[in-house]
């Protein structure tokens, strides 16, 4: 192999890890820019479900960090139009259960009866149902772990944390 090759391939490299997906971590709800697939209904029933697993309490919630729309950017951006439709088909099941079980949409309860619906979702028969929920759920948590806020404020997240304190005394 040349000599310029080897260089342009290694600096080639370089770059790409320098270009890895950083959108996804310690990413903000200003970071996020609106690619949708979901019409605006599936919009908010996917923030509400989000906010129903993480809640806003002292900390902020999933819906008020925007964790809704990291998840539509994945799924629009790194899934093809199987897994997208597959995936609007899930959250039309999770309401459609609502509403067997609730007569009322999903968006349209409270938090108690949101969860009450959530944890029967979780002890259903239907395998749909139960994967759309857990895919919604996995991704919520994940992306909330990788927001900025909880990076920066729980988390502590040191780019390079590395110290070196060569004038420490030893201890006997």
């Amino acid at each position: 192999m040349q000599r310029r090759t080897a260089v342009r391939n290694i600096a080639i490299g370089f770059g790409g890890l320098f270009a890895l997906p950083t959108w996804a971590s310690n990413w903000n709800i200003n970071t996020l820019q609106s690619n949708s697939f979901l019409i605006l209904y599936q919009q908010n029933l996917l923030a509400e479900i989000a906010e129903t697993i993480i809640p806003q309490t002292a900390t902020p919630g999933a819906k008020s960090l925007g964790v809704h729309l990291l998840i539509e950017k994945i799924v629009s951006d790194c899934f093809g139009k199987d897994v997208q439709e597959k995936f609007t088909k899930g959250l039309g099941l999770i309401d459609d259960f609502s509403k067997n079980t609730t007569q009322k949409s999903f968006i349209e309860l409270d938090m108690t009866k949101r969860l009450q619906v959530l944890k029967s979702i979780e002890k259903s028969e239907n395998n749909d149902l139960k994967d759309a929920l857990g895919q919604i759920k996995w991704m919520t948590v994940d992306g909330y772990q990788k927001s900025e806020y909880f990076m920066t404020n729980i988390e502590k997240f040191e780019w390079a944390p590395a110290r070196f304190k060569g004038c420490t005394p030893m201890k006997k």
